[in-house]
């Protein structure tokens, strides 16, 4: 216990000053990216669901941090003083980093030099700085250290599931799939690496992929609306599509509104002005462009879903527009 008493009196410590920092700046006020998170946070909390201003369902933010949020907040309530505990709940993350940051010093050198990084880590301002905020670094931070610190151990399948939540945290994240692979690796042998990948992309796919697909049937669905098509009423929630079937079968019947709905436009009917509100003030923009708007915007998240269904090991399929004309084009007279 003797040994122990330095490292537990550093944790304290650092625990105590990010704690009196939150304390002593009762003014703090919510901005930028954190206004984002909060709002997420009481959402969820509230509804169940994502939102932005305006609104609507967004995957813009990644989901780790403004979930936290929500469990905490389902605990504390959503009135004027959660802000205050999402700083004290930051606080407690901060020092989480301060005790990771001694482990993965104690492996890579020693005793000492874990107790020195520790300390400095305890002090240094801009990390205590960082993490009294309602940001998500910290929480990234630590799922990151964790991960690092179970793959210097060789502990695959823990740094695989803290990986994808580091991932989910920031989505930069994922750049530190390679090098933690790297880290797990052992003499040629390539289960560990591989483990490692694919417990990762176990935590991040299926969460994406879902919520991607449903955001991108909502968007579509609210679009065609919004052009004079069938309503569809509030945004789409991924919860009620649980299985691949149910949303296959909602998309067909979307699929099914648009169709009907383009065949009976004319050319003159692209030029037509389309008044639309996102929640804010009243937008004019002619009905071809927001057709337009529809399409790309689905284009660009099937490319999302393509890439995560590679990292599961499946292959998503050509998408390429000229093999759908070839395949369902009539055949040349012989």
């Amino acid at each position: 216990m003797a040994r122990r008493g330095p490292y537990i009196a550093i944790i304290l410590a650092a625990l105590a000053i990010r704690v009196a920092w939150v304390l002593l700046t009762p003014d703090y006020v919510l901005v930028h990216d954190a206004v984002d998170y909060d709002r997420h946070a009481v959402h969820l909390a509230t509804d169940g669901t994502f939102a932005t201003a305006h609104g609507r369902a967004t995957a813009f933010r990644p989901p780790a941090f403004s979930m936290s949020l929500a469990g905490l907040y389902s605990i504390v309530g959503t009135g004027g003083g959660r802000v205050e505990w999402a700083r004290m709940f930051n606080a407690l993350v901060g020092t989480g980093i301060v005790a990771l940051i001694g482990v993965i010093a104690r492996q890579l050198w020693g005793r000492r030099e874990a107790l020195a990084a520790m300390a400095l880590g305890a002090v240094y301002v801009p990390l205590i700085e960082v993490g009294q905020a309602v940001m998500s670094e910290p929480l990234f931070a630590l799922f990151l250290l964790g991960a690092v610190a179970c793959a210097l151990r060789r502990w695959v399948v823990p740094a695989g599931l803290l990986l994808g939540l580091a991932i989910l945290g920031r989505a930069n994240g994922v750049i530190l799939v390679l090098p933690l692979a790297w880290a797990v690796w052992q003499r040629g042998s390539l289960w560990r690496p591989a483990l490692l990948c694919l417990l990762a992309a176990l935590v991040v796919a299926p969460w994406s992929i879902r919520n991607t697909l449903v955001h991108v049937m909502s968007a579509e669905w609210g679009w065609l609306d919004r052009c004079g098509g069938p309503p569809r009423g509030p945004k789409l929630k991924s919860d009620d599509y649980p299985t691949l079937e149910s949303l296959v079968t909602a998309w067909a019947k979307v699929e099914a509104d648009m169709r009907a709905f383009l065949a009976g436009l004319e050319d003159e009917d692209l030029d037509r002005i389309i008044e639309f509100s996102l929640g804010g003030p009243t937008h004019r923009v002619s009905l071809g462009n927001l057709l337009q708007h529809g399409a790309v915007h689905a284009v660009h998240h099937r490319g999302q879903v393509a890439m995560l269904v590679r990292m599961l090991g499946s292959v998503p399929g050509n998408f390429d527009l000229v093999l759908y004309d070839v395949e369902n084009s009539v055949p040349a007279p012989t």
